[in-house]
């Protein structure tokens, strides 16, 4: 499915609003009427065989780029009974489908040369939920945003529906739970927050590594015991439960060996110990202080359950299992190969001589955690390292990437093959500049890889439906592609339609970004390119010098002195020759310093001029 348009007749700061989502027809709804054109420029395949379209919503802060999200969401998550009236077009391989509330259309709407398949609603009683937009045909839809504060885990579903997938931060981070039919938001514990994201991130890394990605992915993961698991807090768990204070010691020192697979063997085996319920915790640690008591000597300590599994199984027979393959299966990623004095486990992120059928060491790693059924977080430290050797930690730039790359490649189970939307509010924010002129191309690069849609011709498609603040992502559409909102007076959303003229029209395809922030999309024109202080502050410097008015209180020759040098600051050339000017005109005594610093400023702007001259004769 491919959305193409809505009508929103009353949504939150929405009224009466139509959004395009289609570079290949606009659509425009009014007065009981749709109207269907074909854009004349449209190059089919522009964002290439498996992206069926890009869509970017820019506009000033509260002019309604969340609300239409939200909007979105809503209908496929939901179901279309939540939002009133309203009109979405979409198509599926060649059908057009218009999916209305009754009684908006004066007659149906028609267009040559394709068949148009009308579906029509109405409000339905408060207690009841109408079939959503997904429900009709294969419509799917995954949402994505840095940002915690979103609000999709507002609307009070106990369960997530099957049409609809929330990866975003806030999504990941919250947990479900409904008690007396009264559905909470709750936090998970940072610690499994963290090994969660790193469990899906290996996951992603163990099937693709470093390439045919074109970003930099780490290539071990390391795995250490937590500093706080130690000794003392053992200890003191024991004397929270009453138990007795040598048989803790004694367990403790049992597993204490120069080899790291002890410790590794220890910290799981005391994390089961303290979750066993308060009334069978005396039994327990007076069995394994006997069988410590009776184990042989000369006999490895990786093999003490076995001499407790007859008569305790479940978790400590699925420890007794990891133990062993650990032992036997992993000897080569202890300590290796960066040899250090701290006990560590190293898995690499991906092995490239790995037989296709096997499993991975890193994926099966987590999954015998995940059997064991304990808070990881809290015993594990785990971070990524480079082949250099050096603590790898991505930056937060390329590990937001890496959530959403990662996280769409954990549910491409769910998408199946199928097209689906690829929601993603704000998901530049935290990026370096650098990385966000790269943020769309990564996108429309990878995310054909990652579903495996590729070689050409796969009928399986993604529409990206993006929100920015960022003039670079604009840059890398063509205006057909852009949906620009702005507020009325009254603070209500309103649709700036393009001009039809291609002489005026707003072209932002490759648009210098300087252009694109000029436009009050962005920035408003009479605030200027500059940051707010520096314009206070140059203003203040022409105000003295044309009016003599003192800097904030400062006396006369305060002021002076610092005119001048907020003059010296200033890095603009024609802004600075202009204050340098003004400058002349009030200060002789600096006259031959002012005449050097407008030479210099008159060089540097040749020299800018000659480097525009010849980026231009190089294009």
């Amino acid at each position: 499915m491919e959305l193409l348009y809505i009508w929103i007749k009353d949504w939150k700061n929405i009224k009466q609003q139509g959004f395009n989502f289609s570079s290949e027809w606009h659509f425009h709804y009014e007065s009981g009427n749709l109207n269907i054109t074909r854009q004349n420029d449209y190059i089919p395949h522009f964002f290439g065989t498996s992206i069926s379209n890009v869509t970017i919503i820019v506009g000033e802060n509260g002019s309604g780029k969340s609300n239409l999200v939200e909007f979105i969401g809503t209908c496929f998550k939901m179901g279309i009974g939540f939002v009133n009236e309203c009109i979405i077009v979409y198509r599926t391989n060649n059908e057009l489908h218009v999916l209305s509330y009754e009684g908006l259309f004066d007659h149906d709407p028609a267009y040559s040369g394709f068949e148009i398949k009308l579906h029509f609603f109405k409000k339905p009683a408060s207690d009841k939920i109408l079939r959503s937009v997904s429900d009709i045909e294969e419509a799917r839809i995954i949402y994505y945003s840095p940002i915690e504060d979103t609000f999709f885990s507002n609307f009070g579903m106990p369960f997530e529906e099957d049409n609809f997938k929330d990866i975003s931060e806030r999504g990941i981070k919250t947990k479900r739970d409904q008690q007396n039919n009264v559905i909470k938001d709750e936090y998970i514990p940072p610690s499994k927050y963290y090994f969660n994201n790193i469990k899906c991130q290996a996951e992603f890394y163990a099937e693709f590594g470093n390439a045919p990605l074109t970003f930099p992915v780490p290539n071990f993961l390391k795995i250490i015991i937590n500093p706080d698991f130690g000794k003392e807090r053992f200890i003191a768990f024991g004397n929270e439960k009453k138990l007795d204070p040598n048989s803790i010691k004694m367990i403790w020192d049992f597993f204490e060996e120069k080899e790291s697979i002890y410790d590794f063997f220890r910290a799981l085996f005391v994390s089961i110990l303290v979750n066993i319920p308060v009334h069978s915790i005396q039994e327990k640690i007076r069995f394994f202080k006997e069988r410590i008591d009776s184990f042989p000597n000369n006999r490895e300590k990786i093999l003490f359950l076995e001499d407790c599994l007859n008569t305790h199984t479940g978790r400590w027979e699925d420890l007794h299992k990891m133990m062993m393959w650990l032992h036997n299966d992993c000897l080569p990623y202890w300590n290796q190969p960066f040899k250090r004095k701290e006990k560590y486990l190293l898995f690499p992120g991906r092995e490239p001589k790995r037989e296709p059928k096997r499993e991975p060491k890193i994926t099966q790693f987590f999954r015998e955690i995940d059997t064991l059924g304990i808070n990881v977080g809290n015993i594990f430290q785990l971070s990524w390292i480079f082949d250099n050797g050096g603590r790898g930690s991505l930056s937060s730039g390329y590990n937001n990437l890496m959530n959403l790359f990662s996280r769409i490649y954990q549910v491409s189970r769910w998408i199946g093959g199928e097209s689906f939307i690829l929601l993603i509010d704000e998901g530049e924010l935290g990026l370096h500049p650098e990385l966000q002129k790269q943020y769309l191309s990564k996108l429309i690069e990878n995310i054909p890889v990652i579903l495996g849609l590729y070689p050409l011709g796969s009928f399986s498609k993604v529409q990206l439906i993006l929100t920015t603040h960022s003039p670079f992502l604009v840059s890398d559409v063509p205006s057909e592609n852009v949906i620009f909102l702005s507020k009325n007076d009254k603070g209500a959303c309103e649709v700036v339609e393009n001009k039809k003229d291609k002489d005026e029209k707003v072209q932002t395809f490759g648009a210098n970004i300087h252009t694109l922030l000029s436009d009050s999309f962005f920035l408003k024109k009479e605030n200027g390119l500059m940051g707010s202080f520096a314009k206070k502050r140059i203003d203040q410097v022409i105000k003295f010098y044309q009016e003599e008015v003192p800097i904030e209180q400062m006396s006369i020759d305060d002021s002076k002195i610092f005119a001048q040098k907020v003059v010296d600051l200033v890095g603009e050339p024609l802004i600075k020759r202009y204050l340098l000017l003004l400058q002349a005109s009030k200060d002789n005594t600096r006259k031959d310093d002012i005449i050097n610093a407008l030479e210099r400023e008159n060089e540097a702007l040749k020299l800018e001029n000659e480097s525009l001259k010849k980026l231009l004769n190089d294009d």
